[in-house]
């Protein structure tokens, strides 16, 4: 079987709207003909490139077109470039209860250059965070990192771990004790003044 046979059967196992990397056909033959298959197939309308290395099958409602973005295309990111992304500090922030304010583009913070992932009308902003600030241990780890982050010194302070208990309750505060030693020095003693006020 040719590679580019190969390449189409795998691709018709990926469910419509869901993007892929391109790491993943690597093992179905020489480069050059896969690269060559997926050029076609993006061609003819099947597939959407997303960015080197990323496509998409797209699917469609009430004519028109889409993909499935956030999480799963998020992971391709990761895979592709081999840096962290998370969550942006106004989704962090609002999420955690400190903010009622929304943000409305898709946005992410990340561990590469800021850059703009667009395909279409369709548009995802990575802005850099320090590498320290990134961190994935944990779900509610990675709100509270990047919220600190964008929130800054000033602002992350014991009243807003306050507004975190009210809405996810001390419990979950009480988990993060597991990651002090991941997190930056000055939000691990953040969370260990609020810590003090619970004895």
């Amino acid at each position: 079987m040719s590679t580019a046979q190969l390449v189409y059967q795998a691709i018709e196992k990926i469910p419509n709207g869901d993007p892929f990397t391109t790491e993943s056909l690597k093992s179905l033959g020489s480069w050059e003909s896969v690269r060559k298959t997926l050029s076609r197939l993006t061609k003819s309308g099947k597939l959407i490139r997303i960015e080197k290395g990323i496509y998409a099958k797209y699917e469609t409602y009430n004519g028109i077109k889409f993909i499935r973005t956030h999480a799963p295309l998020i992971k391709c990111i990761e895979q592709v470039s081999h840096e962290t992304v998370v969550k942006a500090g106004t989704m962090a922030v609002n999420q955690l209860g400190i903010s009622t304010q929304c943000q409305m583009k898709e946005a992410y913070y990340w561990t590469g250059r800021k850059k703009v992932v667009q395909f279409g009308n369709y548009k995802i902003n990575l802005h850099h965070i320090n590498r320290k600030y990134a961190n994935k241990s944990h779900p509610i780890l990675e709100l509270i990192l990047s919220a600190a982050y964008s929130l800054g010194k000033e602002q992350f302070t014991i009243n807003a771990l306050k507004q975190v208990e009210s809405k996810l309750g001390v419990e979950t505060l009480l988990e993060m004790k597991h990651y002090l030693h991941q997190m930056p020095t000055w939000v691990m003693v953040v969370l260990n003044k609020y810590y003090e006020t619970l004895s």
